[in-house]
């Protein structure tokens, strides 16, 4: 199987692309808060919108921040496997999060400024997921490109030729 985001199949070398530093990026700010509501949830919870001020009370930020490290994770292993369909469909489905955990918050506490973050967050994912895609999609028109000006395309095979097998 042929690697589909080899640097002459995508036009530019992969890791130089805009949509895998932004998905590099977003992956790597995802692990980081998955990190930070470990080591400091009480923090934690006060930058998702939730403030809590005893350890006890943040049970729910240890549970966001194994959600968020798991995913920052798969993203970066996705993206260091240079798996761009994959990846763009994690983001893609990752972007219902924000608006679950805003729903958290409105539910809780009320519209308020907190709220700001979690649409910058979906607004990320939005962009990270369409320019992966388009990545995605360029490639595999790249590739099928290259697949039909080969040699023997599906239209000229030796049998085709009048040759023999």
């Amino acid at each position: 199987m042929a690697d589909e985001t080899r640097d002459d199949m995508i036009g530019a070398p992969y890791r130089r692309t805009a949509a895998v530093w932004l998905a590099a990026i977003a992956s790597a700010a995802i692990l980081l808060l998955g990190i930070r509501a470990f080591f400091d949830p009480v923090s934690a919870s006060a930058g998702f919108g939730l403030p809590m001020h005893t350890g006890s009370e943040t049970t729910f930020v240890r549970v966001y921040g194994a959600r968020n490290a798991f995913l920052g994770v798969v993203a970066l292993r996705l993206l260091w496997l240079r798996m761009t369909k994959p990846l763009a469909l994690l983001f893609t489905v990752a972007t219902v999060l924000p608006l679950l955990d805003a729903w958290v918050i409105v539910s809780r506490v009320g519209v308020s400024v907190e709220l700001v973050r979690h649409a910058i967050i979906l607004l990320v994912l939005v962009v990270t997921s369409a320019s992966l895609r388009r990545l995605d999609a360029g490639t595999r028109a790249r590739r099928d490109s290259m697949r039909s000006g080969g040699a023997w395309s599906r239209r000229e095979t030796p049998s085709s030729l009048g040759g023999t097998r």
